[in-house]
């Protein structure tokens, strides 16, 4: 059975025989492997990411993202390549009258949605405690 591949690409490769990491190309590795040279032209400019954890327990991960790792990925990213890196934190997304009918998880649905749609590259983070 061959693997499916993510969003619905259709390239194929030498590798969906093999098992390991199918779907993958070439190009997907080295971007895996940390190399960032000979990408494919780009229709968008834009890496948008969601990020998903428990408000509370993480607190202390998400600030520290936001103080210290996001400035620095949208530094490189502007400056190496020429992409606008976007984070979407829901802890302000929320207004009160999305709380109070109970439309969270719609309003953060709709927003991964509008993170798949424009990003070039990854598009959602989860945190998770233990």
């Amino acid at each position: 059975m061959k693997p499916t591949r993510p969003n619905g690409c259709s390239r194929t490769s030498r590798l969906e025989t093999s098992g390991d990491r199918a779907w993958l190309g070439a190009a997907e590795k080295r971007v895996l492997a940390g190399s960032l040279d000979d990408l494919p032209p780009l229709n968008s400019k834009v890496i948008r990411v969601f990020t998903s954890s428990t408000f509370t327990d993480t607190q202390l991960e998400r600030n520290t993202l936001m103080v210290h790792v996001y400035p620095k990925l949208k530094e490189y990213c502007r400056e190496k390549h020429g992409i606008e890196f976007q984070v979407v934190d829901m802890r302000w997304g929320v207004t009160d009258e999305a709380l109070d009918d109970h439309m969270t998880i719609e309003v953060c649905l709709n927003e991964i949605r509008n993170c798949q749609k424009m990003s070039i590259g990854p598009n959602f983070m989860v945190s998770i405690t233990v």
